[in-house]
């Protein structure tokens, strides 16, 4: 994520040395990267057919691991400002990372709706005050089988995380919730 803005404008002050305008410029560049990668298993708690055909078979998976996350963000602000003809100018330039390990344990339904289509819901929670206060994660997604070693995924997936560290001037806060469409293509060995 890239930000940059350009700011530009004149304001009036009246105070006890009398009416000052003001002519204030500023630029800012923020830059922000994030990972987020996932590692851990399943096991599968359940599995049965859905209806007569025995094609069609729903799945209950037991998932448990941990969520790596790594930010990393640069400030870069220039501001300038001019008072009847005196002007002072400063640079801001900042940057820093962070990263946490989340554990969480969830759950995952594969329901196989044909023979080449399925279903996948997933949900999980984790952090519990080891990596973050909280995190969540929601899922759902259509599969396609175009061969035994290719199928096309689409779905909508939701992750939000709630971390927070330190105290003071040296506090982190990290509240947020992503979410959007995904599109995939699996390959199976």
């Amino acid at each position: 994520m890239n930000l940059e803005d350009d700011i530009q404008g004149k304001r009036t002050f009246t105070g006890p040395l009398g009416q000052r305008t003001v002519e204030i410029l500023a630029d800012a560049d923020i830059s922000m990267e994030q990972w987020v990668l996932e590692f851990g298993g399943f096991y599968e708690l359940a599995k049965t057919t859905v209806g007569q055909d025995k094609d069609k078979m729903m799945y209950l998976d037991l998932l448990v691991g941990g969520r790596y996350w790594y930010l990393s963000t640069d400030v870069d602000v220039n501001l300038v400002l001019d008072t009847n003809g005196s002007t002072i100018a400063r640079n801001i330039s900042q940057s820093g990372s962070r990263d946490w390990i989340d554990p969480f344990v969830g759950l995952r339904t594969r329901i196989q709706l044909t023979k080449d289509l399925m279903l996948v819901l997933r949900g999980d929670i984790g952090g519990f005050c080891v990596g973050s206060d909280f995190s969540w994660n929601a899922a759902g997604y259509f599969g396609y089988r175009v061969s035994d070693m290719i199928s096309l995924w689409a779905g909508y997936h939701a992750l939000g995380v709630d971390y927070r560290d330190g105290s003071g001037n040296r506090k982190f806060e990290y509240d947020m919730i992503f979410q959007g469409p995904v599109l995939g293509v699996g390959f199976r060995f």
